[in-house]
């Protein structure tokens, strides 16, 4: 099942072409790194990202112009919950997919969170 919702995920259509505009560029999170950013079915935005090696969201309903404060959505004891990845399902669920880097030569692992 999991797999068939993650290849859905990743054949969707190819995402419309996106130019930044440089007066419209911002820092959402000092310190954070991966950041990916994904419209929901609401139309509302998600964003996640890595910082201080836990995985993070956070929410805007107003075309990024304010975001919701960060949720932790992923985190490893141990390891570093990397390159978190959007996917947005078509029932409205979210799912975030991350690198589970652990800090000690146990073996790499991609976890999973899901939205409630």
């Amino acid at each position: 099942m999991l797999i068939t919702v993650l290849a859905a995920c990743l054949a969707a259509a190819t995402p419309p072409r996106l130019d930044w505009l440089p007066a419209t560029q911002r820092l959402l999170q000092p310190g954070a790194t991966y950041g990916r950013m994904k419209r929901l079915a609401d139309g509302a935005i998600l964003c996640s990202f890595e910082r201080d090696g836990r995985s993070w969201v956070m929410r805007s309903e107003d075309e990024a112009t304010t975001w919701s404060a960060p949720v932790l959505a992923g985190a490893c004891a141990g390891a570093v919950a990397a390159n978190p990845e959007l996917c947005a399902l078509p029932g409205g669920g979210v799912l975030l997919l991350f690198n589970e880097r652990p800090r000690r030569g146990q073996p790499y692992a991609i976890r999973l969170s899901t939205s409630r």
